[in-house]
């Protein structure tokens, strides 16, 4: 037997046994509209998701929030009910900032995804 035959052999019976995990990341386009501070310790984050793909989902959206140095940080995810082929939605998170720096945020980002 040569290495490819035992190679796909291996794969064959993790995959059998769901070893090798089924879960397929599927990243969707989003960007940050913009956001506003709240209070010390909170931002409005207003961020649009679109899903390109050929089916309904239901992304979960992660928005991250720092300022320069890394020291007022925020983390939120949200996720989306559901959302149809072609169409994009406007979502808002309410992101809690470390320290009660949100006055020092200047990077927001927003990654969203599913799990197949």
């Amino acid at each position: 037997m040569n290495s490819i035959a035992i190679a796909s052999l291996i794969t064959g019976l993790l995959s059998s046994f769901d070893l090798l995990g089924s879960d397929r990341v599927r990243f969707y386009p989003a960007s940050v509209d913009g956001y506003r501070v709240i209070n010390p310790s909170q931002l409005s984050v207003s961020f649009v998701v679109t899903n390109d793909g050929p089916s309904p989902v239901k992304p979960s959206c992660t928005v991250k929030s720092a300022d320069p140095t890394g020291t007022y940080t925020g983390l939120h995810t949200a996720v989306e009910e559901s959302l149809a082929p072609g169409k994009s939605q406007r979502l808002v998170a309410q992101v809690e900032i470390s320290r009660a720096g949100a006055q020092y945020v200047t990077d927001v980002t927003v990654e969203c995804k599913t799990t197949e």
